[in-house]
């Protein structure tokens, strides 16, 4: 069975934290194929890379249709939705 695990930005210090949104690559196997960001107030969207054929590079970034209240939450729903979201999108790695 296939997990996702996620890869924590750092945070920054001095002025260049202000505005910081915290967030996380997504990858599967080792290999980056999206993530997730803080918008406001602590609510997270998720981002994935899938491929497109309208797109002029071939692939396109969505936004899942789920808001979440927090890194935790966010985090165990990709986790224990993995398989549906594997079967439901085809994803883009960043590093093909």
């Amino acid at each position: 069975m296939r997990k996702f695990t996620f890869k924590k930005y750092p945070r920054p210090t001095g002025l260049a934290s202000v505005g910081f949104k915290r967030g996380a690559d997504i990858k599967l196997n080792k290999r980056e194929c999206g993530f997730y960001q803080e918008r406001e107030w602590g609510k997270f969207s998720v981002f994935f890379a899938v491929k497109s054929k309208e797109a002029h590079c071939g692939w396109k970034n969505i936004r899942i249709n789920k808001v979440f209240n927090s890194e935790e939450e966010c985090r165990t729903w990709l986790q224990d939705n993995t398989e549906k979201l594997l079967d439901t999108l085809d994803l883009h790695f960043y590093d093909e």
